[in-house]
Parts: structure tokens; sequence; C-alpha cells
């Protein structure tokens, strides 16, 4: 499992400075206290839409959340269109080819095919994309302008 470097240190500092539990975040969020563990220890892939209930759980930026920025938030988080369909926006806006993403292996032909579907892709690839984009998370999810 690859694994982003400083996410489980933050959502432990959260857990932490909020005297949450891992069973309380889990019923928070809808998942269960053995999931937020494997989180919080780097032992499991979190998806997107997990990572998101956590950034508005906790009133944060995905940035924050994965300790690529030290500003908690400092925009309002609008609600994020359909993953395939903001990723389609970037690419035009980058003018960037599905052929090239796949070329250049930044993500796999299976899954631009699982996310046009409405798959859910793991938080790892979303900032491989945001990299790949020379971009924030939340703006290339769609949270800020």
């Amino acid at each position: 499992m690859r694994s982003l470097p400083h996410f489980s240190e933050r959502l432990a500092e959260l857990l932490f400075e909020n005297n949450l539990t891992m069973e309380q975040l889990g019923r928070a969020i809808g998942t269960t206290d053995s999931t937020v563990c494997g989180w919080k220890n780097a032992k499991q892939n979190i998806s997107l839409s997990n990572a998101l209930k956590l950034a508005d759980y906790f009133h944060c930026s995905l940035e924050f959340l994965t300790g690529r920025s030290e500003t908690k938030i400092d925009y309002l988080p609008r609600a994020c269109p359909p993953f395939y369909d903001r990723l389609r926006q970037v690419m035009a806006e980058c003018k960037i080819t599905r052929y090239r993403i796949v070329k250049e292996k930044t993500v796999s032909e299976n899954n631009l095919y699982s996310w046009k579907k409405g798959g859910d892709p793991f938080l790892q690839s979303v900032v491989d994309l945001a990299d790949y984009f020379g971009c924030t998370l939340d703006y290339f999810l769609g949270r800020e302008k």
C-alpha cells in the first residue's frame, strides 16, 4: 500500500485535539473504528469520499488533512461535482488529454474507466493528479475556486 506521508499524523493530531476516539469518529462519518485505525496507522488506503467526510467533519481543507498545508481552511468549501466530471474540466483547462495522462502513467486506463462509471478513487490517486496538474486538492475537486 502506498500511503500519504503526513495524512496519518494529521489524523492522529485531529483525533487528539478534538478529544475523539476512533470509534466516535467512525460513527460520526459512517465507518468503523477499525477502518479509522487503519487510516491512522497508515495500513489502509482512504477513498476520496471518506477523505471528504473527514475534511467536512474537521472543517478543514484536504490540503490540511493530507499535511500539504498548515492552513486549516481559508475558504468556504463548495459541494464537489462528480469526480470524473471535474477531472475532465481540469484536463480541458490544462489542455491535457486522457491519452497523455495514461501514457505518462499518471493513472491507468482502468482507473479512468472506473471513475467515468462513478467509481470512488483513492485519495492517493487524487493527490497524484493534483500534483500532475499543479493545483491544490481542493481546487482539483472543485471545493474552492
